[in-house]
């Protein structure tokens, strides 16, 4: 029997009400991405196969699913095969910012995608991407918090459009210190309201696993509401991946 693994970690707002969610790609009941999985592949395989289960609050209309994308991924424009009101496209800190990456970067901003930058760390290589960017994701813990506030004012000072979302908020003091120097999401576990986890969030880091069969019924449950639009975009993605996963 076929089995797919998942990890989802909300994001919230600033009032603690969940946005989305950021989906980790997983291949087995171990809570930790797999060394020997091909980062690209591992893209791959989390849209294809549950994309359309899970990522979204169904109680908000703009809610959105949080997807890391590599850069081999952004080159070949994955992306372009989801639909744009649905996702954020998170560019990995691992990506080079070179030439091809920009151009990518620059066709998905202009078809309307919402574009992220992931635990990222300031360098000039960068800034002519920042004119694409919505969202600026720091990683509190590595850069320290402090450090993280400090740029987010400075930025801020500068008028920054941009969203700032703090990654790895651990306890109350955290939260409350971020949102005041101006980051406006958040990753954390500490935010998350035991009350929704039933209808709408699981803890973080957890994992979800359907069988053939039970993935099935969602599948259909979910064709039969969906716009021609998305329907076109499934039959895209799954011609895609058929050519990339074994």
């Amino acid at each position: 029997m076929y089995a797919t693994y998942v990890a989802r970690q909300p994001i919230f707002n600033a009032r603690r009400h969940t946005l989305g969610y950021e989906l980790l790609f997983r291949d087995g009941e171990r809570n930790a991405f797999p060394a020997h999985v091909e980062a690209n592949r591992a893209t791959y395989r989390l849209i294809a196969e549950n994309f359309l289960s899970l990522g979204i609050n169904p109680a908000l209309s703009s809610s959105r699913c949080f997807i890391n994308f590599p850069q081999q991924s952004l080159i070949r424009r994955l992306p372009l095969i989801l639909p744009k009101e649905s996702v954020v496209i998170e560019i990995l800190e691992t990506c080079e910012p070179n030439d091809e990456l920009y151009d990518a970067v620059k066709e998905l901003a202009r078809s309307g995608y919402i574009i992220a930058l992931d635990d990222f760390v300031y360098t000039d290589a960068w800034e002519r991407f920042l004119p694409f960017v919505q969202i600026v994701k720091l990683d509190i813990m590595s850069m320290g918090v402090e450090q993280a506030c400090e740029f987010v004012r400075r930025q801020k000072a500068k008028g920054s459009p941009r969203h700032y979302l703090a990654e790895r908020v651990e306890t109350e003091q955290e939260f409350l210190l971020t949102k005041q120097a101006g980051l406006s999401s958040f990753r954390a576990f500490s935010l998350a309201n035991p009350s929704w986890k039933s209808r709408f969030i699981s803890a973080l880091s957890s994992w979800w696993r359907w069988s053939c069969s039970s993935k099935c019924v969602c599948l259909k449950w979910t064709l039969t509401r969906l716009s021609r639009s998305l329907l076109r975009t499934l039959r895209s993605l799954i011609s895609c991946c058929s050519l990339l996963i074994p």
